[in-house]
């Protein structure tokens, strides 16, 4: 009797690990995104590139995004080391990227598509520019970006923190 029920949990701690595995090695149909915003070249009004949550009219922001494949850690559309030392070209970076759909958006429904690019000399990642117009309602505003590859789909939503939010404020002129 002894061994029988033995064999009964032998045999159900097998069935529940198989199971368990069964769902780890599913296809995933999400993709990982990490998104920022930084400051961009048209009027900054403190370090270019810098994270930042509060721009000026007039300002440029900039929307970063890196997506990895959550199946095997790397970078969508490729491991970013490689990519750099094959020393692409604009047209074979559009090739890698094609067929992947990185849109940030707005709360006041403006999108920006993003693109794939190499940035300085050792990274790459999607990005977008946003000048903001000299007249832009000033206050809070919510943003997000969603992602479409390949059947699978992502969104990225920022913390929603007032000082962490994306806040538009008053231009100020700059001290002479």
């Amino acid at each position: 009797m002894r061994r029988l029920r033995s064999v009964s949990v032998l045999g159900m701690l097998v069935l529940v690990g198989a199971l368990i595995l069964a769902g780890c090695s599913s296809t995933p149909e999400s993709v990982i995104i990490h998104a920022d915003l930084v400051r961009g070249h048209t009027n900054p009004q403190g370090p270019l590139c810098a994270i930042a949550s509060y721009y000026q009219q007039g300002e440029s922001i900039v929307f970063r995004v890196r997506l990895i494949d959550p199946a095997t850690g790397v970078d969508i559309p490729g491991d970013v080391d490689e990519i750099i030392a094959d020393e692409p070209e604009a047209e074979e970076l559009a090739e890698l990227a094609e067929g992947i759909e990185v849109t940030a958006h707005l709360s006041d429904g403006q999108t920006f598509p993003l693109h794939y690019g190499i940035h300085g000399d050792a990274d790459a990642f999607w990005t977008s520019l946003w000048v903001i117009a000299d007249d832009y309602p000033t206050g809070a505003m919510d943003f997000w970006v969603t992602v479409d590859y390949d059947g699978r789909t992502g969104r990225f939503e920022p913390f929603d923190v007032g000082y962490s939010k994306l806040t538009i404020v008053e231009a100020v002129e700059a001290a002479q």
